[in-house]
């Protein structure tokens, strides 16, 4: 985007800022109950400004990967 100094920040399901260099791995973010065959967590993105911020536009994209054992 174009926009100066403004950033996109995740946060996880306590409304927490999740560190994506540090290794999240969500645990309690996301629990299959008993017999159950699917589950869904609620993450939110927020602008985040860096610095003085200027006008103009932001993009993101995130791409993630879901195991469990």
């Amino acid at each position: 985007g174009s926009a100066k100094n403004v950033e996109v920040q995740l946060l996880d399901t306590s409304g927490e800022p999740i560190n994506l260099t540090g290794g999240f791995t969500g645990d309690g973010d996301l629990q299959l109950e008993p017999n159950a065959s699917e589950a869904s967590a609620t993450y939110t993105a927020r602008y985040y400004s860096t610095g003085k911020a200027e006008a103009g536009t932001v993009a993101a994209t995130l791409q993630y990967a879901v195991s469990y054992k």
